[in-house]
Order: C-alpha cells, then structure tokens, then sequence
C-alpha cells in the first residue's frame, strides 16, 4: 500500500512539475512581450519567483516519493 500510495504520489508530482514548466514559459514570453512595462515586469518577476518556489519543494517531494518506491 505504501509504494502504491508513493506511485501516485510520483505521478501526481511529475504532473504538477509539467504544469510549473508550462507556467514558467509563459511567463518568460510575458515578460519578453512587457519588456518596457517596468511595473508588469515586477508583477511577473514576483510570480516566476513563486513558481520557482514552488518547484524546488515540488521536486523535494518527487525525490523523496521516488526513493520509496525505487527503494
């Protein structure tokens, strides 16, 4: 039950991790296309700083789910 719990886990990390790349992505092309909107680059700026966050937590936990299941 434990490593089947850590497979999902794993799968629902790697999915989150596709959707953070996604985000990222877009905006870095949104901060190309605001390149002279200083107070959207902020904007933007902040909310890739929270992705990047998000990710390095994201893939501690993938690490981790990995681990148990790779044993």
């Amino acid at each position: 039950a434990v490593l089947r719990t850590a497979r999902k886990e794993l799968a629902r990390l790697e999915r989150a991790l596709e959707k953070l790349d996604a985000r990222e992505t877009d905006l870095h092309e949104a901060m190309a296309q605001s390149a002279t909107d200083h107070a959207r680059l902020g904007e933007l700026q902040a909310e890739l700083d929270a992705v990047a966050a998000e990710r390095e937590t994201t893939e501690a936990a993938w690490l981790e789910a990995s681990e148990v299941v790779e044993g």
